[in-house]
């Protein structure tokens, strides 16, 4: 067709213009509608138009929301990549912040409590693409990236800053305690790696 031969000649404004106005117009299943907005995306960011490639990918995920159980395919896919890429941000938050030690015992406890909190809100988030998706190839990138982020805690407690009132023998207790909750986060990332 004329359409996909703008596509390989990288006139990307000519195809998109052609992809719009026909290429959807015989797209008959969602599947289908699905497959011409990723090719419309792709045009879009290969010219530079961030706009149109992310109007494009919400007509993706519009289709597919009213459409999931008919979804198929490679469409699924790009489904897949889309919503990927929209938690990626909150993992890439997480492992860009460290835990921190506080003044106090108490301090370092509440700094742990609240990282343990956005762990878990990642996990969910993450757990979410594997589960409403069901790509397996952006179930598999979400579930590494929920136990590398488990690794990046458990790394913070194997080496926890030391908050200056929590000296000697009581640190080397806390040291040990949170040493064997880090050795707990690391097996769960091991299996989130397995599963």
């Amino acid at each position: 067709s004329m359409a996909s031969a703008f596509e390989r000649a990288n006139r990307n404004d000519e195809f998109m213009a052609m992809a719009e106005k026909y290429l959807l117009s015989y797209a008959r299943t969602p599947s289908e509608k699905i497959e011409v907005w990723n090719r419309i995306e792709s045009a879009a960011r290969r010219a530079g138009k961030g706009a149109k490639a992310t109007s494009a990918q919400q007509q993706i995920m519009r289709i597919y929301e009213q459409n999931k159980k008919s979804v198929l395919g490679s469409s699924l896919s790009y489904v897949g990549a889309i919503r990927f890429a929209q938690e990626f941000s909150a993992f890439e938050k997480f492992r860009r912040e460290v835990l921190k030690g506080g003044k106090t015992g108490a301090e370092l406890e509440q700094n742990i409590r609240k990282r343990n909190a956005e762990l878990t809100k990642l996990k969910d988030r993450f757990s979410a693409v594997a589960q409403d998706v069901g790509d397996a190839e952006w179930s598999v990138a979400s579930l590494y990236v929920v136990g590398y982020a488990h690794e990046i805690f458990a790394a913070e407690l194997a080496n926890p800053p030391q908050p200056p009132g929590v000296v000697g023998e009581a640190w080397q207790k806390a040291k040990v305690a949170l040493a064997g909750i880090g050795a707990q986060l690391q097996k769960t990332a091991r299996d989130y790696y397995v599963n």
